[in-house]
C-alpha cells in the first residue's frame, strides 16, 4: 500500500492497521512498469519504445521466408 505524501499520518496508520497489506514508502515498478508516473509520460515510457524497436530490428534482420 502506498499513500500520498499529503495524507494525514493518523489516517495512514488507521488504514494500515485495518488492512493486512504491507505499507511501502518507495515503490518503483509494478509488473515491470513504473508504479508512479509524473507529468512527463514520454520520458517514463521511453524504455518500452526502445525495447520494441530492438525487437523489430531483430525480426527484420532474420529475413526467413516460409512458403
Amino acid at each position: 500500500m502506498v499513500f500520498s505524501p499529503n495524507m494525514c499520518p493518523n489516517i495512514k496508520t488507521e488504514t494500515s492497521n485495518n488492512f493486512p497489506i504491507k505499507v511501502s514508502n518507495n515503490i518503483s515498478k509494478y509488473l515491470g512498469l513504473p508504479a508512479v508516473v509524473g507529468r512527463s509520460k514520454s520520458q517514463v515510457f521511453n524504455f518500452i519504445m526502445d525495447r520494441v524497436w530492438e525487437k523489430l530490428k531483430g525480426w527484420k534482420g532474420k529475413k526467413s521466408f516460409i512458403f
